[in-house]
């Protein structure tokens, strides 16, 4: 018994041996790194809820026979600001058939002038008919916090007709304020851009029956046309009166290389 000590011994002392070689071979443990934060996906604006209703105004007392003949589609929305934005687009348009200022502008108060003109118009002769106006709006595209409004415009007023003018409005819901083309570009852009609208321009001008090319003006100012956007680029409309009385509208599209070529960066990465 007492000779197998030294086995005993020997063997505890080999195993002492072999665990300090073990871990003092060991690579030390390395920390663990971090985990990467999770990429921030930007939240999208959720579309729009919409429905179309007839404006909310006062009827203006008067006979059948001589009332302003008055239909207005206006949107309802879930958002307060809009609303009141699309209603006074709607007074703007009208206005613009009124050719004169109206102070303050609000839809009513349009409606009200709308309305004075045209008993003014009929008290002038017998048989002069009274005004007609015919106004819808709908919202045609929106893509993050931008909007895109389009008011169609039919009308009698005297001895003028007018029928399916298109008017384009843009707005920011997030700022809450219409957007200016003049906003969106950059401005050391701005004589390239123009220099696009005069080439698409002339090209529309000679294709246009020789009446219209008479009364038209040799150059068209991009600041003076109502722009849209889509899922391409964005383009400039001009009403036909904008050009003579004879024109039809003028569309100018842009593609998507020059949109992203004239457009502020930040604005472009938002809207395209």
């Amino acid at each position: 018994m007492r000779g197998l000590r030294w086995l005993y011994a020997l063997c505890a002392g080999l195993m002492i041996f072999i665990l300090g070689v073990f871990f003092w071979s060991r690579e030390p443990i390395q920390p663990l790194a971090p985990s990467p934060k999770p990429t921030q996906t930007k939240v999208l604006l959720a579309p729009i809820k919409s429905q179309n209703t007839w404006v909310d105004i006062e009827k203006p007392v008067c006979k059948a026979k001589t009332c302003a003949l008055i239909h207005i589609q206006t949107l309802k929305t879930d958002q307060a600001w809009l609303n009141t934005w699309v209603n006074q687009n709607i007074a703007t348009v009208i206005q613009e058939q009124l050719k004169q200022k109206v102070e303050p502008l609000t839809l009513q108060s349009a409606l009200d002038q709308y309305v004075k003109q045209s008993r003014q118009w009929q008290a002038q002769y017998s048989r002069n008919r009274p005004y007609e106006l015919d106004i819808s709006t709908k919202l045609i595209y929106q893509k993050n916090q931008y909007v895109l409004l389009r008011t169609v415009l039919n009308a009698k007023q005297e001895e003028l007709t007018i029928k399916n003018r298109s008017y384009l409005h843009v707005a920011d819901r997030e700022q809450k304020k219409p957007i200016i083309l003049k906003e969106m570009i950059q401005p050391q852009q701005f004589n390239q851009f123009s220099a696009w609208v005069q080439t698409a321009y002339q090209k529309w001008l000679n294709e246009q029956p020789q009446e219209v090319q008479k009364e038209a003006p040799k150059q068209l100012d991009w600041q003076d046309a109502d722009w849209f956007f889509d899922q391409e680029g964005i383009g400039l409309h001009y009403r036909g009166n904008q050009i003579s009385e004879h024109a039809d509208q003028f569309d100018l599209y842009l593609s998507s290389d020059q949109t992203k070529a004239v457009l502020q960066t930040q604005i472009y990465q938002k809207m395209f």
